[in-house]
Order: structure tokens, then C-alpha cells, then sequence
């Protein structure tokens, strides 16, 4: 499920945005937590202008575009996971890679690269790890850098952590 949403709300940018912005803009902005807020801004609102696709000479509604990003969420994912949604994997596309400098020299990065692995989360989610729409992926490319776990009720006993260790 948490696949399927994710592409769906990757797919409905496309179909809302792409348009109006352009390729490079749309890459731009796709790439700020802002086309969150603009897509739900648009979404709650099915009489906004931004659901027509402009190089089309019909007025598409919010239905129709909708329907159309659904069929282009199911036709992706069975290209890139096969036909069955039963074996569609989250963990498969929303994957973790932490690269080190020293890690782009050929053999060096057997020992200071970590991963890819599968992690859950999302940029919905607690987990709060995010992937740019622009690489038309879920790869993770941004995340917590920190948590703090406390328990007010003993504040002697306060847990941090931080991914791979200390900096």
C-alpha cells in the first residue's frame, strides 16, 4: 500500500504540475517539500485550474486526472515489481544508501559505503525519510539526523542516537 501511495501521489504531481511548470521547473520544485503542500492545496480543491492539462484541447477535470495518474501508478509499478500487486515491495524502491566521501574510490567503498537496504518510513511517517520526485524513484535522499527519545518522568535517563555513530 505504501508503494502504491507513493507513486500515485509522484504520478499526480506529474499530471497536475508538469504542464505548467516545464521539465526543469518541475524538477526544481519537485525536489522542495513544497509541492507537498501544493499538491494537497490543489487536491482539496477540484475546481482549481491547475487539473486542466494545458497542451490538451479538452478541460480535464479532477476525476480525469485522477484516473489518469492511478492508470500511470499501475502501469510503472507492474513494469518495475511485475504484474501481481501481492509481491509489490516498499521495501524494494524505498531504500537507504549512506555513501562516504572515501567510498567513491573503486574497492574503498566496499568498507566506508552502507548499503542499499530497504527501510520503512517515508516522508509521511514518523520515519521521516524522503526521496526527490525528480529522480522518479523512492530512494531516500534525506532523513533525521538525530532522535531524541525522552521520558519525562526520568529525565536522567534521555537516549539519542544518531544514524552510523557520532560525527
Amino acid at each position: 500500500a505504501a508503494l502504491i501511495f507513493s507513486e500515485l501521489r509522484f504520478a499526480l504531481m506529474r499530471e497536475i504540475f508538469l504542464d505548467e511548470f516545464g521539465e526543469e521547473r518541475f524538477n526544481i520544485i519537485g525536489d522542495t517539500g513544497r509541492i507537498y503542500h501544493y499538491l494537497k492545496k490543489v487536491y482539496l480543491n477540484p475546481g482549481s485550474k491547475w487539473w486542466d492539462n494545458r497542451k490538451t484541447k479538452n478541460e480535464e477535470s479532477a476525476e480525469e486526472i485522477i484516473i489518469r495518474a492511478y492508470r500511470s501508478t499501475i502501469k510503472i509499478l507492474e513494469e518495475r515489481q511485475g504484474k501481481n500487486p501481492d509481491r509489490w515491495k516498499w521495501g524494494s524502491e524505498h531504500t537507504l544508501e549512506l555513501r562516504h566521501a572515501l567510498g567513491e574510490v573503486p574497492l574503498l567503498g566496499l568498507f566506508f559505503n552502507s548499503g542499499p537496504r530497504a527501510v520503512n518510513g517515508g516522508s509521511e511517517t514518523i520515519n521521516n525519510l524522503l526521496s526527490k520526485v525528480s529522480k522518479g524513484n523512492h530512494k531516500v535522499t534525506a532523513g533525521p539526523s538525530m532522535r531524541t527519545q525522552i521520558d519525562f518522568s526520568d529525565l536522567e535517563n534521555i537516549k539519542i542516537i544518531n544514524p552510523l555513530g557520532q560525527s
